[in-house]
């Protein structure tokens, strides 16, 4: 995968997956909080890191190849 540069300022791609799975798990939790709490008895903080991990994996997943 090539290194993103901004003015000679390398960025590493983990940055860019961990934003799209940062931004991904806020989505979900806008979008469908009420399903969320009824169907999982987890607390909310733990399912959030459970969401992150699963989209940060799935983002490396998908856009790492």
């Amino acid at each position: 995968m090539p290194v993103i540069t901004f003015d000679g300022l390398l960025i590493s791609p983990i940055i860019l997956f961990l934003a799209i799975a940062a931004i991904l798990t806020i989505i979900t939790n806008l979008a469908i909080p009420k399903i969320i709490h009824r169907y999982t008895n987890l607390k909310l903080s733990w399912f959030n890191l459970a969401l992150f991990i699963c989209y940060l994996g799935l983002s490396m997943l998908l856009i790492g190849n």
